[in-house]
């Protein structure tokens, strides 16, 4: 038999690689969770604000996702931004002012009509 991904799933490794912007990562340590953060709320509307300030008009949305997004829900301390932009496959017109800001397009995916790419935040 052949080793499949860690979801035993070859399809899903597939996707994970395609959706991926530079080599997907392995997580192999512990995940580190804690409590819920009053303050995520307080850094995403940061990160959001310099994002909105070094794409201007090409931000359609910023939005934050994931765990650290829900009051409450105990989380791993990284908040998770989602960013649509007209075309995301298009990173010429938007990955440079993004990265000068200190931020990472990590996953790029069609959803629906819009396009979005997820960003790693720099640490709060």
């Amino acid at each position: 038999m052949r080793p499949t991904g860690v979801h035993g799933n070859d399809d899903y490794e597939r996707r994970v690689a395609e959706v991926t912007v530079g080599t997907p990562e392995r997580l192999t340590g512990q995940i580190e969770l804690c409590a819920y953060d009053p303050a995520w709320a307080e850094a995403y509307q940061r990160h959001a604000t310099k994002i909105r300030a070094a794409l201007g008009d090409r931000a359609l949305r910023v939005e934050h996702v994931g765990s650290t997004s829900a009051p409450q829900l105990p989380a791993k301390p990284i908040i998770d931004i989602v960013l649509e932009v007209s075309d995301s496959a298009a990173e010429p017109a938007y990955a440079v002012d993004l990265e000068r800001a200190g931020y990472l397009p990590r996953i790029r995916e069609q959803a629906g009509l819009s396009i979005a790419c997820s960003v790693i935040s720099p640490p709060a």
